[in-house]
């Protein structure tokens, strides 16, 4: 009988034990997640590419030039362009404002 008791008492510290480190480990786990979640909603915008092109042809003086933006986030990205202006060979050209609303780029968007 006092062995039985002492093996009963045995095994429930053992089966305390295992749930005390699986309520400790499901704790890191929602920490983790939670974590996960928070830099999803990380806004994540890069340069994709800048491309420069001369319309019609090589005989004007005009460039248009095109930078590409990739949302690499999860959620949606509003940006706004203050100002905009080149600079080539330390002379500014075409500083220009912008009073546009803003642009939208969508995740995963090409």
């Amino acid at each position: 009988m006092q062995t039985t008791n002492i093996v009963i008492d045995i095994l429930t510290f053992i089966l305390a034990s295992a749930t005390g480190f699986l309520a400790h480990s499901t704790y890191k786990t929602a920490q983790a997640t939670k974590e996960m979640v928070e830099l999803e909603k990380i806004p994540l915008l890069t340069f994709s590419n800048i491309q420069i092109n001369r319309p019609g042809g090589s005989s004007n003086f005009f460039v248009r030039i095109e930078v590409l933006l990739k949302n690499y986030s999860k959620v949606q990205i509003k940006y706004f362009i203050k100002e905009f202006e080149v600079i080539l060979d330390n002379k500014t050209y075409g500083k220009q404002q912008f009073n546009e609303s803003g642009f939208v780029i969508n995740p995963n968007a090409p």
